[in-house]
């Protein structure tokens, strides 16, 4: 599992969109959960994992090489700055919980 997931961020960082779209199919349920689950509404959870995936597209070529595939710190470590986003991005919305809350 973890080659087929190098595999696809050495193609996307290539400039392979089907690759990277591929990821994209792989992760965007599990990321919907999670923000769903911190944000507690549907509408602003769809729009945090669409901003999401955007941003990891405009990245995906200047990472090259410095992450690992499979690390959890992709996803995980920016639960800060992700909250801080969507709470200036969406100023009515209170997160009523973190990721560890479903990762411990």
């Amino acid at each position: 599992m973890q080659e087929d997931e190098s595999l696809l961020i050495n193609l996307s960082q290539k400039g392979d969109v089907n690759a990277f779209n591929q990821l994209v199919l792989k992760y965007q349920q599990t990321t919907y959960n999670v923000v769903l689950r911190m944000l507690g509404d549907r509408d602003t959870a769809a729009d945090v994992t669409q901003d999401t995936f955007i941003a990891a597209l405009r990245r995906v070529t200047e990472r090259a090489g410095r992450d690992r595939p499979g690390s959890k710190s992709r996803g995980v470590s920016t639960e800060s700055r992700t909250t801080r986003a969507a709470s200036e991005r969406y100023p009515g919305i209170t997160p009523r919980s973190t990721s560890r809350d479903y990762f411990m």
